[in-house]
């Protein structure tokens, strides 16, 4: 199933499938409302050159926390280093600054379809890869994103190209295993048992005294917590622990104590759960040794086979050009995706592991260059990180898992703070926002990869790191349940393995169906569903509620819908035919947004909800999202308002 080049052919559909994205990005870029997060980012991007200016740096002209507007310092800037010099070129051809960024992040988006497909051709054949391509191109949820989220659509491209270069990496410098003799054999597999229990043992330990040992868990806490807080603050103990308090100046050492203490039961059980897989496979190789060596016999013979070998920690001097020309562009993507949001790691975890399953002979060395190439872009693209690298990517790092804005969010017809959502809230978007044909095709998908993988008609190694790119943050959003909102958009990364392993479906069917017109046609049938979905919901498609759930008018008071504010663009067109009376619009989130928007004759002040300053025949535009709509002035007439698929999304009353 695995190709190792493209083909003429493969060329011809790439070509085609950027043809077409971008005509229709092109022609329906400009439809788009600004969303809320738009202007401080494009904002970030124009500040960003004075933060590689050394003389400012120097001469303390520039400071991150004075001159950027929000956070937008714990956001890695490689992506507006990359972008900025075309979105420049558009503005000097006559473009506005917004409009040229939004092709700017629709051109990311495309080069992440790019990526995608070609990753997906390691395993599945064009059809089936395009499929891939097409599945993704066709979600409204990306489409919406695709053009008015510079952060996140980045991300997902930047992690989807970051991770084919990780894995065609491991490729480059594995070498295939050498037949060996019938007692190196079982030697080999001798060593892969002991490795098993060793894992085995170490996690039933860490199980077994995760609880019964508290006291001195307790003890251990308060000393490490009182050796960090007094350690002096040059030191690397003292910038890591600044990196993680950073109030511990004005704040007393027993606060951070009792901090750790309340929270060693959360790590307890982390560890125990974590532990747990581990530890029961340690216990049943200690109670039945013999049956676990037959097993991992057959195993190593049969489906599973061969099975990973440990890697070497010696590597010939003559290998060592070979390997630092294979680990170069890996670990440039590497260190763009975690110049752009610190989660990109995991794709180093992601190459680490299927480095790990590899049963051919590979030296440490290619993760350890790996590494220090990541580490050094990410340096050099991230001004924040210079002069304490470690204490600001851990402080940077605190921040983002903190996730600290807390917003409120609209799930199932309540509202909830963002750091209190129920368990299920992803799954349920995941479920509601995809197009029909995803979940049928993924769970088709997981079935023939897990069936061709037994039967030795594929690599087993690469389902399983698809499935890890997508169960490692989703089991981390379940258990530790990170505050979220605007969706899951935060969490777009998580998408491809999900079409991937879908195109594993199409691949199954396309087993079947021989006839390319016939596969031609699948094909337009699962992207056409999402396409009619773009088409029902434009311009608000990130907002996008699939038919098998009743569409957007399903989700209306029950769910979030223009969560970014858009709608303002629509809202403000209606209200500016009434510049002539020079009407005061009063607006309750995001005010600035209406006011680019609004007309010279459209006076535009915020909506204090605690000091009502409006007045009769004022405007007031308001937002459905959280239902906030419902709060203020209800009883005032409703003169327009913005709907979408039988979803209000914004409401303009006359005071009265």
């Amino acid at each position: 199933m695995r190709q190792s080049r493209l083909s003429r052919t493969d060329a011809l559909v790439l070509f085609g499938l950027v043809l077409l994205t971008s005509l229709t990005g092109l022609w329906l870029f400009r439809d788009y409302g600004l969303s809320w997060d738009e202007p401080l980012f494009y904002k970030f991007a124009r500040t960003m050159p004075r933060a590689y200016s050394l003389a400012e740096q120097r001469a303390g002209t520039f400071n991150f926390e004075r001159d950027i507007d929000t956070d937008h310092w714990y956001y890695g800037p490689a992506y507006v280093l990359l972008a900025t010099p075309g979105v420049r070129l558009l503005q000097a051809f006559g473009l506005a600054e917004f409009d040229a960024w939004r092709l700017a992040n629709f051109s990311a988006f495309v080069l992440g379809l790019i990526f995608l497909y070609i990753l997906a051709r390691r395993w599945l054949e064009w059809p089936a890869a395009l499929g891939v391509a097409l599945l993704t191109a066709s979600q409204p949820v990306l489409w919406g994103h695709a053009f008015i989220n510079p952060k996140d659509i980045p991300l997902m491209s930047i992690f989807i190209a970051a991770v084919y270069f990780g894995l065609r990496m491991v490729d480059q410098v594995s070498s295939p295993e050498e037949p060996a003799s019938d007692q190196a054999h079982l030697a080999r597999q001798r060593s892969i048992f002991k490795f098993l229990l060793s894992i085995g043992l170490v996690a039933l330990a860490l199980a077994v005294l995760a609880w019964p040992l508290t006291p001195l868990w307790n003890e251990a806490i308060q000393a490490i917590i009182h050796t960090l807080y007094r350690a002096p603050a040059q030191s690397l103990a003292g910038q890591f622990f600044s990196a993680f308090a950073p109030g511990a100046a004005v704040t007393p050492m027993e606060v951070y104590i009792d901090l750790g203490l309340e929270a060693l039961p959360q790590i307890q059980r982390l560890v125990t759960l974590l532990a747990a897989p581990f530890a029961l496979m340690g216990l049943a190789l200690t109670v039945w040794p013999a049956p676990a060596r037959r097993l991992l016999r057959w195993l190593d013979d049969g489906p599973l086979g061969p099975l990973p070998s440990m890697p070497s920690l010696q590597t010939p001097p003559v290998e060592l050009p070979r390997l630092a020309r294979a680990t170069l562009l890996p670990g440039i993507a590497l260190g763009l995706a975690v110049s752009i949001r610190v989660v990109s790691p995991l794709v180093g975890l992601l190459v680490l592991v299927y480095f790990l399953l590899q049963p051919g002979r590979r030296s440490w060395m290619v993760i350890i260059v790996y590494a220090v190439v990541a580490s050094l872009v990410c340096y050099a693209s991230w001004p924040y990180l210079w002069g304490a690298p470690i204490a600001k990517f851990l402080q940077v790092f605190r921040h983002m898992a903190s996730n600290p804005q807390i917003l409120p969010v609209l799930f199932e017809g309540q509202v909830y703070p963002s750091d209190g959502l129920p368990r299920d809230y992803l799954p349920t978007l995941l479920a509601r926002t995809l197009s029909e044909p995803v979940w049928l095709l993924f769970g088709l998908g997981v079935a023939a990869a897990a069936y061709w993988s037994w039967r030795r008609e594929a690599d087993w190694r690469s389902p399983a790191i698809l499935l890890l790119w997508l169960l490692v943050p989703f089991t981390y959003i379940l258990l530790l349940r990170p505050p979220m909102y605007d969706g899951y958009r935060h969490f777009l990364f998580i998408l491809p393995p999900i079409f991937l392993l879908a195109g594993f479906g199409l691949q199954a069917a396309f087993r079947r169906v021989h006839q390319r017109a016939l596969q031609l046609a699948i094909l337009a049938l699962v992207a056409g569903l999402g396409a009619a979905g773009i088409a029902r919901t434009h311009p608000y498609e990130y907002a996008y509620s699939n038919a098998l759930v009743g569409g957007m008018g399903s989700a209306f008071r029950r769910f979030e819908t223009d969560y970014w504010l858009t709608c303002y663009k629509e809202s403000l067109a209606q209200v500016n035919h009434s510049a002539a009376d020079r009407p005061t619009l009063f607006v309750l989130r995001q005010p600035a947004l209406a006011e680019y928007y609004a007309a010279g004759g459209v006076r535009v002040e915020p909506f204090q909800s605690d000091a009502d300053a409006t007045f009769p025949g004022s405007l007031l535009l308001l937002t459905t999202r959280s239902n906030v709509d419902q709060a203020y002035h209800a009883q005032d007439p409703t003169i327009y308002q913005v709907t979408k698929d039988g979803a209000v999304l914004c409401v303009v009353r006359r005071i009265e």
